[in-house]
């Protein structure tokens, strides 16, 4: 019952519609473009995060092993 009483509420003129339906358009327009930016953000972070893993891997990997060596 309160869809009915919503749709009521819109007058059904072509205008109103027009001028719902673009806000509708723009709403989700904006909702893409937000998601898309949030998933560019993530795929640089996670190239950044593989980078700093991959730099500081490769500068602690061999001081760890010469500290392990002596240790076996």
């Amino acid at each position: 019952m309160p869809n009915q009483r919503i749709k009521k509420n819109i007058p059904n003129k072509p205008v109103v519609r027009k001028i719902v339906l673009s806000i509708k358009i723009i709403v989700f327009s904006d909702l893409i473009i937000n998601v898309v930016k949030i998933i560019i953000i993530e795929i640089i972070h996670i190239i950044l995060f593989g980078l700093a893993i991959f730099l500081f891997g490769g500068i602690l990997l061999p001081l760890k092993s010469v500290t392990i060596l002596p240790a076996n």
